[in-house]
């Protein structure tokens, strides 16, 4: 097969508040990348195939070699993998591709080439091993299932510091059907700390992920606490042992993290009545989740999210009117 040569747009080190790329964005894809499987309670263990699955409402993820491979969870390293791998076939278009470890390296931006190339070759080996099963949401259509989904066609060998991405046929005709729903991704949180930033990792993906599918609503930037609280995995007040700091005390530090990076230029919270909330009562769990959070973004103009919108609304209407003719 010829290789792809990957011709980018933008450069990866540099450090910059405005680095953004685009990145192919669906339902099925969001659902991936927010589950933690280390925390799913609903799970399934075929010991003759030796196959683990985990279900959630969004999305069931099975992975083989479970046993043989020491228990595999799918890490936040794996998912920053993931994404990388997406943003590439978003430029590229390509249902195959060479990853260099030095490119990897650019994108996480990793010095140790020891302990990097070890982390790319386990993640690399993860995603091989992972088929997703869940249902695909698009407007005006009923909702697609995509069952039992392989990812990767083949395990990516590390040879010559570059990986060969080969993506099933089933995964690669999965991203072109939703390869026009695009969302600015925010290079930087591929940068954090997969093991001190967690949920600034989780956080600024939902939140970029979020300003894709609500471009152009009056409430863009404005949304429920206990929402991102759910959505980015935190852990709930029980698996707590009802101590709420060990929850509000890590958002608000992402959140601090994502203005740090450059992602978030502000944030507030807001109370049910529209106004400031009472900062002296945020560690009182039960008044922070019924709290909103109100954000602003560095992300680039996305007008042509909000026209498309428009479009469609105007679809919506004309059809309307015909149909009561």
């Amino acid at each position: 097969m010829e290789k792809t040569e990957n011709n980018v747009n933008w450069r990866l080190d540099k450090d910059s508040s405005g680095d953004f790329v685009p990145v192919v964005s669906g339902t099925g894809l969001q659902a991936v990348s927010k589950t933690d499987t280390s925390k799913v309670e609903k799970r399934r263990f075929d010991e003759k195939q030796d196959i683990m699955t985990y279900v959630t409402e969004d999305i069931e993820i099975a992975i083989s070699d479970f046993m043989k491979n020491g228990l595999t969870q799918k890490s936040v390293a794996a998912q920053m993998l993931f994404h990388i791998m997406l943003i590439e076939f978003t430029v590229l278009k390509s249902k195959a591709f060479d990853l260099s470890l030095k490119r990897y390296m650019e994108y996480r931006g990793l010095k140790d080439t020891k302990t990097a190339r070890e982390q790319f070759k386990r993640d690399l080996d993860l995603w091989y091993r992972v088929s997703i099963t869940f249902k695909e949401n698009k407007i005006k259509k009923k909702p697609r299932l995509y069952k039992a989904m392989r990812i990767l066609q083949a395990n990516p060998d590390l040879e010559r510091g570059a990986a060969r991405i080969v993506f099933t046929d089933e995964f690669y005709k999965y991203l072109v059907s939703v390869s026009n729903q695009i969302q600015q991704f925010p290079l930087p949180i591929l940068r954090l700390s997969a093991q001190h930033d967690k949920y600034a990792y989780l956080v600024g993906s939902y939140l970029s992920y979020l300003e894709r599918v609500q471009a152009g609503e009056p409430n863009q930037y404005h949304i429920k606490t206990a929402t991102v609280l759910e959505q980015c995995e935190f852990p709930t007040l029980e698996e707590t042992g009802r101590h709420p700091e060990q929850i509000i005390k890590p958002f608000i530090q992402a959140l601090e993290k994502l203005i740090e990076i450059g992602y978030l230029t502000r944030y507030e919270f807001i109370d049910t009545q529209g106004k400031k909330a009472d900062y002296s009562r945020l560690n009182d769990y039960n008044y922070f989740i019924t709290l909103y959070l109100d954000y602003a973004t560095t992300t680039p103009s996305q007008s042509h999210l909000i026209e498309r919108k428009d479009q469609q609304r105007n679809k919506a209407k004309t059809y309307k009117k015909k149909k009561a003719i």
